[in-house]
C-alpha cells in the first residue's frame, strides 16, 4: 500500500483547499477514494521512504 498527499480545491468554495493523505493501492485507487468523499480532481503526490511508512499508519482516508 502506498500513501498519497492530496491537495484538492472545493468546487463550492473556490478559495477553500483541502489537504491530506490517503493509503490506497496506486493513483486510480486513491482518486476513487477521494471521490466517493466528494473530493474531485485532487493532485496527487506519493510520499515514500520513513515519511511515506510514518504516514501509512496516521492517514486521513484509508
Amino acid at each position: 500500500m502506498s500513501v498519497y498527499e492530496y491537495t484538492v480545491v472545493i468546487k463550492d468554495r473556490e478559495d477553500h483547499v483541502e489537504t491530506g493523505t490517503v493509503k490506497a493501492s496506486d493513483k486510480v485507487d486513491a482518486e476513487a477514494k477521494l471521490n466517493r468523499l466528494d473530493l474531485y480532481d485532487p493532485k496527487l503526490k506519493e510520499l515514500k521512504g520513513l515519511s511515506g511508512f510514518i504516514k501509512q499508519f496516521t492517514a486521513d482516508v484509508k
